[in-house]
C-alpha cells in the first residue's frame, strides 16, 4: 500500500538497490521499474554494485488539466525531519534534506503548521520536462 501511493503524484517508479552481502561487500544492483500501479513492474540486474543501499526516483504526474506540480516545492512543504538522506531535482531547483535535520522551511511556531502557506521559493529556470524526486 504504501509504495502504491506515490502514484497519487506520480506517473513511474524507478527504484536502484543493492544490498550488502554477508562478506560486508555491496552485492548485485538491481533497478525496478513500476509504470503505474495497475501494471507489471521490471527488475533488471544491473551488475555487481559500487555502494550497498536503495534510491527512489518519481516521476512525477504532468497532468494538463491540473496545476503543475514541482517536486521541490512540496518537499520544501511537507518534509520537515527526513528519516533518510533526501534530494530533489526539477529543473535548475535543487533541494536536499539532511538526514534528521529540521528544514529551515518548517512551519516552526505556527499555530496551525497545516495552515502554513510556504511561499513558492524556486524559480524554474529551465523546462524541467518531468520532474524527479
Amino acid at each position: 500500500m504504501g509504495v502504491l501511493s506515490y502514484f497519487m503524484i506520480a506517473d513511474e517508479i524507478r527504484v536502484e538497490t543493492c544490498r550488502l552481502g554477508p562478506d560486508g561487500r555491496p552485492g548485485e544492483l538491481l533497478r525496478v521499474t513500476i509504470a503505474g500501479p495497475g501494471n507489471l513492474f521490471r527488475i533488471e540486474p544491473l551488475g555487481p554494485g559500487g555502494e550497498s543501499g536503495t534510491s527512489v526516483r518519481l516521476y512525477l504526474s504532468r497532468d494538463p488539466k491540473r496545476p503543475p506540480i514541482s517536486c521541490v516545492d512540496i518537499l520544501r512543504r511537507i518534509l520537515w525531519v527526513a528519516e533518510f538522506d533526501t534530494h530533489a531535482t526539477e529543473g535548475a531547483a535543487l533541494e536536499h534534506g539532511p538526514a534528521g535535520q529540521l528544514a529551515p522551511s518548517a512551519p516552526v511556531g505556527q499555530t496551525d503548521p497545516l495552515q502554513y502557506e510556504l511561499r513558492r521559493l524556486t524559480t524554474q529556470i529551465v523546462n524541467a520536462g518531468r520532474g524527479v524526486w
